[in-house]
C-alpha cells in the first residue's frame, strides 16, 4: 500500500492556484494581495453559447429601440413664416420674441395659421407673410394691437392669443362685406315694358307745355 502511494503521481494544481502563489511570492503582494484575489473572485466566468446568444438578442432589442427613439420623424415646415405642421394634420403658429417661444393656436390650414402669426407678429416689427395686411392690421386695429405689445411684455401667452383671435375675426368679417358681391336687377321678360325710373317720371311731368298748347289755353 505505500508503495502505491509512493508511486502516485501528485495532483497538478489548477491555474488560479499558480497565480495565487506566483502574486504571493511577489514584492508586490503585500500591497495588492486583496485586491488581486477580489478580481480573481469576481472576474467574470465564460457565458455558455446558450446564454451569449441570449445576451446578444437582448442587445439587439436594445438597439433597435434606441434607434426607433432616434429616428424620430420631424414634421415639415410651411410656407408661411412662423407656421408648421403637426401629427394631427393641423397647422400651428409660433411667434419668437426676445426669447420667448409664443404659441398662437393650432390652426385648419396654413392660411388661417399665417393671418394669426401677423397679427401678433407685425406688431412687435417681426417678419410678417404679408406687408400689407400687416400694416391695415396696425392701422384699423391699433387698440388691439397695443394690447398685444403689453400682453407680450407681460408674458401673458393666453392674453396674446385671444387678442389675435378677436383682431383676425374682425378682419374677416369687414373683408368679407368689403369683397360681397352687389346683386344685380333681374332683366326684364320678353314682350314686357322696362318700367321708366321714378326721376325720369318726376322730371317729365315737371316739364312745362310746349309754346303752341299754352297759347292755345
Amino acid at each position: 500500500g505505500g508503495a502505491a502511494a509512493v508511486g502516485a503521481p501528485a495532483a497538478m494544481p489548477c491555474p488560479s492556484q499558480l497565480l495565487h502563489a506566483s502574486l504571493h511570492a511577489s514584492p508586490l503582494a503585500g500591497r495588492m494581495g486583496t485586491e488581486v484575489e477580489s478580481d480573481i473572485e469576481l472576474g467574470s466566468r465564460p457565458q455558455s453559447p446558450t446564454a451569449a446568444a441570449a445576451a446578444a438578442a437582448a442587445g439587439g432589442v436594445a438597439g433597435a429601440h434606441t434607434a426607433r427613439k432616434i429616428r424620430t420623424t420631424r414634421q415639415p415646415k410651411s410656407a408661411y413664416v412662423g407656421v408648421s405642421s403637426r401629427s394631427d394634420g393641423k397647422y400651428k403658429a409660433v411667434v419668437v420674441f426676445q426669447g420667448q417661444s409664443i404659441f398662437i393656436g393650432a390652426f385648419g390650414s396654413e392660411a388661417e395659421a399665417a393671418l394669426h402669426y401677423d397679427a401678433v407678429a407685425a406688431p412687435l416689427g417681426k417678419r410678417v407673410n404679408d406687408d400689407d395686411r400687416a400694416r391695415v392690421l396696425c392701422e384699423r386695429f391699433g387698440t388691439e394691437t397695443n394690447a398685444i405689445i403689453a400682453a407680450v411684455r407681460d408674458v401673458d401667452h393666453a392674453l396674446v392669443r385671444t387678442l389675435a383671435k378677436v383682431v383676425c375675426t374682425r378682419y374677416c368679417a369687414e373683408a368679407c362685406v368689403h369683397t360681397r358681391p352687389i346683386p344685380s336687377a333681374a332683366p326684364p321678360a320678353a314682350g314686357s315694358t322696362a318700367p321708366v325710373p321714378l326721376q325720369t317720371q318726376t322730371q317729365a311731368d315737371a316739364q312745362p307745355p310746349p309754346p303752341a298748347a299754352a297759347q292755345r289755353l
